[in-house]
């Protein structure tokens, strides 16, 4: 699997998180880039897929956007 591909899993995983805990907040183009390129420079740095999957399901949803 392609590290695009873990990353677009990975980040659609942030995404319902947060549209789970926010539902009344739409998140901005911008902020959804940010989301997936934090995600994906993880993954680059050598960061297990594992490693970033707990990352995804932990991190503050306020330092994703």
């Amino acid at each position: 699997m392609l590290r695009r591909d873990k990353a677009d899993r990975l980040y659609i995983l942030v995404l319902r998180r947060f549209q789970q805990e926010q539902p009344e907040r739409e998140l901005t183009k911008s902020e959804m880039e940010n989301m997936w390129y934090t995600i994906y420079g993880k993954l680059c740095r050598g960061e297990t897929e594992q490693e970033v999957e707990k990352y995804c399901k932990t991190v503050k949803l306020s330092e994703v956007e």
